[in-house]
């Protein structure tokens, strides 16, 4: 049995260099520019709304889709728009109501912790409730001190 030194078995060539994978590969700001597209079409704000509104009627683009795409806003974003201005056209811009508990503290009792801050710049939380227990006797917020 011949043996072949120096001969290779399989012919193998260069697909691409590292070099060039590394050229192919999107730069960082291409990243950021796209995590913050995915970021913007999570939240959409007033002004995402506006320039929607603006896109649809001004130009007159025939479907909430195609201003959606040119806004990078998503396309059933852009529908449940257009559905709730078709109902109302007057709520779309509206705020939400808050959400969660109730305040505990009026505007007596801010107006009442400014004027105590006030006298004594220097009041630790603990006196500043005090105060606010005895002007408001039926006010029940709690200060729970760090031990």
């Amino acid at each position: 049995m011949d043996y072949t030194v120096d001969e290779e078995q399989f012919h193998l060539e260069t697909l691409s260099s590292h070099i060039q994978y590394l050229a192919q590969l999107p730069l960082e700001s291409e990243k950021m520019i796209e995590m913050m597209q995915v970021e913007k079409q999570k939240k959409s704000g007033s002004d995402d709304k506006v320039r929607f509104f603006k896109l649809l009627f001004e130009k007159c683009l025939s479907t909430a889709a195609a201003a959606a795409k040119r806004l990078g806003t998503h396309i059933r974003t852009a529908q449940k728009w257009t559905a709730k201005y078709e109902r109302d056209p007057d709520c779309i811009f509206e705020k939400r109501r808050k959400t969660g508990r109730p305040c505990i503290l009026n505007e007596e009792h801010k107006k009442a912790i400014l004027e105590c801050i006030d006298e004594n710049p220097s009041i630790v939380l603990g006196n500043v409730m005090q105060h606010l227990r005895r002007a408001f006797t039926e006010l029940k917020a709690r200060f729970l001190p760090k031990v």
